[in-house]
């Protein structure tokens, strides 16, 4: 059994018995078209495609989700079962596409508005302030701000733009009840692996992997178990899913769902090897497919 390993930060080794794992970075990749047909290649050379691949690739920009998402095409195309599907990242690969996904499913989220830096001056008297700024393909809570006030935002928005030339923006309603704290499931297959409740030191994203804050066990309940019936219901090859549910008025709202999950927060508070069930669940979705 060969497993790709396709990633754009440094990850650590993995080893599983019997899978040859090979890790690639995804800049040393291209893509072949021509009347063969469409192949890949790795470091300019033609090779054997592995039976099953693993897609690491974290914060990305729009380009090379589209980039990704062609080669998990091609890899689909010659049978490779991938984590997650090519189908699951075009409906998922950004925060305006998550924030459509949830919305057709009739789940509860914060009120969100995908936003061009030139038209920012229509949007002062939409929310009531603070408000929540997102860049659209961020991940691990960076580029992600608490604003108090238009004038805040429009500065905020200016920077971005002169200094990273960032131009679509997700603006969000700021939900006081869940400030610095979150839920985060984690989803294998449509089984949940277990919840964790994750908390900041003070600031108002929850993200663990920034080192300032912490993880505790969290009791799966009926909410949660219909939540995420429901997104694995709808979103095919969505094989392993981070789930980040917000807090408000007794209910769970959802802030985004990952499909480049981390789960270092999860592997201190659960004794579960990660890597190994989802190495295996592909070995036999793999095999299920080739019976």
């Amino acid at each position: 059994m060969n497993l790709w390993i396709i990633y754009c930060h440094e990850i650590p080794n993995i080893t599983y018995s019997d899978v040859n794992i090979k890790k690639i970075y995804i800049s040393d990749i291209s893509i072949d078209v021509s009347a063969s047909g469409i192949n890949l290649l790795v470091d300019g050379e033609n090779v054997e495609y592995p039976n099953i691949c693993i897609t690491k690739i974290g914060s990305i920009n729009t380009e090379l989700s589209l980039f990704i998402i062609e080669i998990i095409k091609i890899l689909e195309s010659k049978k490779t079962v991938c984590l997650n599907s090519s189908l699951a990242y075009e409906t998922l690969f950004n925060k305006y596409k998550n924030a459509v996904f949830i919305n057709k499913l009739n789940l509860n989220h914060a009120k969100t508005f995908f936003v061009s830096n030139k038209n920012i001056g229509k949007f002062e008297n939409k929310f009531n302030y603070p408000i929540v700024i997102k860049q659209n393909n961020g991940s691990l809570g960076l580029g992600m701000c608490l604003v108090k006030s238009f004038f805040d935002l429009y500065d905020i928005i200016n920077f971005n733009y002169f200094k990273f030339n960032e131009e679509q923006y997700i603006l969000q309603d700021y939900i006081e009840e869940s400030h610095g704290k979150d839920v985060r499931v984690l989803v294998l297959g449509k089984n949940i692996l277990g919840c964790i409740l994750r908390q900041s030191n003070g600031k108002f994203q929850s993200n663990y992997c920034d080192g300032k804050g912490n993880v505790i066990k969290y009791e799966i309940d009926d909410k949660i178990i219909n939540i995420v019936n429901k997104i694995t219901d709808n979103l095919p090859g969505g094989y392993f899913l981070g789930i980040d549910l917000l807090f408000c008025n007794n209910e769970y709202f959802i802030s985004e769902i990952n499909l480049n999950s981390g789960f270092d927060g999860f592997n201190k508070i659960h004794d579960i090897n990660i890597n190994d069930k989802i190495i295996k669940f592909l070995i036999n979705k793999y095999n299920e497919n080739n019976y």
